[in-house]
Order: structure tokens, then C-alpha cells, then sequence
């Protein structure tokens, strides 16, 4: 009987529920990290909490997974960059509306 890597993932929603709680566990760590910094600074660091777990995700996933694993890996990256942009536009849009009425 051959065993599946990763059982458990394979369904669209967990995957897209997995990458929205690592997405929110990484802005949450960059809130915690804003803490007392000026309030024009906040957004940045907060963002790039969120976004460049990315890359070390990718670095990692490819180096330590071969074969079927990572086509597993890649299926899961593919919504994990899709929740992401959704998440992270969404923070973008909600900043520059703040930042809109603050000048008005």
C-alpha cells in the first residue's frame, strides 16, 4: 500500500484554509513586531511580515521535497500565493483608504 505525503492536504479548502492561518499567524507576528513604532511605519512592517514568508517557503519546499512531494508542495504554494495576494490587497486597500480620509 502506498502512502500519501502530506494526507490531508489535498482538498482546495484546507489548503486555503492552512495558507489563510499562516498568512494571519505572519501578520500577526509583524503587529507584535510594530509595536511603538510611528504610525506610518506600522503597514510596512506589518506587510512584509505577510509576504516574505514566501520566498523561504519556496526555498525550503524545494530543497527538502523531490518527486510527488513536491508536486504536493506546489499544489499547496499555488493557493497559499492566491490567498495571499487576496489577503494582502485587501490590507493595501483598507491602509490607503485610512490614509484618504486622513488628509481629507
Amino acid at each position: 500500500m502506498r502512502t500519501q505525503p502530506l494526507a490531508g492536504i489535498n482538498d482546495a479548502t484546507e489548503i486555503a484554509a492552512t495558507a489563510a492561518i499562516f498568512i494571519f499567524s505572519a501578520i500577526s507576528v509583524g503587529c507584535v513586531l510594530a509595536v511603538g513604532m510611528n504610525r506610518r511605519d506600522t503597514p510596512v512592517v506589518i506587510f512584509e511580515s505577510g509576504v516574505r514568508n514566501v520566498g523561504v517557503a519556496l526555498i525550503l519546499g524545494g530543497t527538502i521535497l523531490g518527486g510527488q512531494e513536491f508536486g504536493l508542495f506546489a499544489r499547496f504554494f499555488r493557493f497559499y500565493v492566491a490567498v495571499e495576494v487576496v489577503i494582502m490587497l485587501t490590507y493595501a486597500r483598507l491602509i490607503a483608504s485610512q490614509r484618504r480620509d486622513e488628509l481629507a
